[in-house]
C-alpha cells in the first residue's frame, strides 16, 4: 500500500536547503565530531533495518524512494524524538541519542508493512585515572629501619580525583584527598618491599601504580688485621644472599673495585693479598639486588 493511495490530505514541508561549492543539500545539518550512522528509507522499509551506534552519536534518515513516508519514536510511554514530518525525497532527519538503550521507531503509515526500525546505543566506556609514582623509584635503597617518603601524581581526563591511597605490601600507609599526594612510611624493616598508589576518580573508577624498594641492615666493618706482609683482612656485616662491592682507594678520589661477591655469611671476610705496600682506604658497598 502506497501512501498515494491513502484517501486523505497532504501537508506539505519545505525543506531546509543549503548551496556548498556548487551542490544542494537538503535536510538536517550534521554537526559535531560524534560518529554518525546512516539509514535509507526505501519504499516501506528501512536499510539498514538495525543500526549500533555509542551515546552521543547521530543517525541520518536519508528519503532515497520515491514514495512518502516519515520516522517516528516507538518508546513508550512517550516517544525519545520528535518525529520527522511525513514528505517526499529529497529529504534528510537527523537525530542524536546521548544515552544508552534500544530505540525502537517506524513509518508510522507503513508499520503494518513491516516498515521498522532499531537503534541500539551503547554506553560510552569512561577512561580510567592515571597514577605514577615519582618517588621512590623503583630499585631503590634504604638503611633500615628505614623512612620512606612517598610521592605520586594522579589525574583525571574526564572529571576529578577524589583520593590516592598509599600501600607497603598490603598494609595501608595513609589516603591524600588533594594534591600534591605525599605519604611516609616509618621504621620499615629489612627486606623486599611493594610501594602502591591507589588512584580513585570521581566516577569510582581507579588506577594502580606500584615501585620495588629494597631495605637493608647498614654494613659495619670490623677492624682490620694484617695477616701477613701484604694481606689485608677485615669483616663486614652482611644480609645473607645480597650482594656487595669492595673498593679500594689510595686518595679517596678514585675508587677501584676489587671484589664482588655473594655474602654466604654475615659477617663476611674480605681478604686483600695484594694490598698496597704504602697503604689504601677500604669501603664497602651494598649493590641493587633484584
Amino acid at each position: 500500500m502506497k501512501v498515494k493511495d491513502v484517501p486523505f490530505g497532504w501537508v506539505w514541508f519545505r525543506t531546509l536547503c543549503h548551496a556548498v561549492g556548487g551542490l544542494i543539500w537538503c535536510g538536517s545539518a550534521v554537526s559535531g565530531l560524534a560518529a554518525v550512522a546512516n539509514v535509507n528509507i526505501e519504499d516501506d522499509f528501512f536499510s539498514p533495518s538495525t543500526s549500533s551506534i555509542s551515546a552521543g552519536d547521530s543517525v541520518v534518515w536519508t528519503w532515497v524512494g520515491t514514495d512518502g513516508h516519515n520516522v517516528t519514536s516507538e518508546s513508550k510511554p512517550t516517544a525519545v524524538w520528535k518525529a520527522s514530518p511525513t514528505t517526499f525525497p529529497p529529504f534528510s532527519f537527523t537525530n542524536t541519542f546521548p544515552s544508552a538503550g534500544t530505540f525502537p521507531y517506524e513509518c508510522s503509515i507503513h508499520a503494518f508493512e513491516g516498515m521498522l526500525g532499531t537503534i541500539k546505543v551503547a554506553a560510552v566506556a569512561a577512561n580510567p585515572p592515571t597514577v605514577s609514582i615519582t618517588s621512590p623509584t623503583s630499585g631503590a635503597l634504604f638503611a633500615a629501619p628505614a623512612t620512606v617518603n612517598v610521592a605520586a601524581m594522579a589525574a583525571d581526563s574526564g572529571g576529578t580525583i577524589s583520593g590516592v591511597q598509599f600501600l607497603i605490601d598490603t598494609s595501608p600507609i595513609s589516603d591524600a584527598t588533594t594534591a600534591p599526594y605525599q605519604a611516609v612510611a616509618n621504621n620499615v624493616a629489612a627486606g623486599t618491599h611493594t610501594i602502591t598508589a591507589i588512584a580513585t576518580a570521581g566516577n569510582g573508577l581507579k588506577a594502580t601504580n606500584s615501585v620495588t624498594i629494597q631495605v637493608f641492615t647498614p654494613v659495619s666493618v670490623s677492624a682490620p688485621t694484617i695477616t701477613e706482609p701484604g694481606s689485608f683482612q677485615f669483616s663486614y656485616s652482611a644480609d645473607i644472599n645480597s650482594s656487595y662491592v669492595v673498593e679500594r682507594s689510595t686518595d679517596l678520589i678514585n675508587w677501584v673495585s676489587i671484589d664482588t661477591n655473594s655474602a654466604t655469611a654475615d659477617p663476611e671476610t674480605f681478604t686483600d693479598d695484594n694490598a698496597p705496600s704504602n697503604g689504601a682506604y677500604y669501603r664497602v658497598e651494598l649493590l641493587a639486588n633484584p
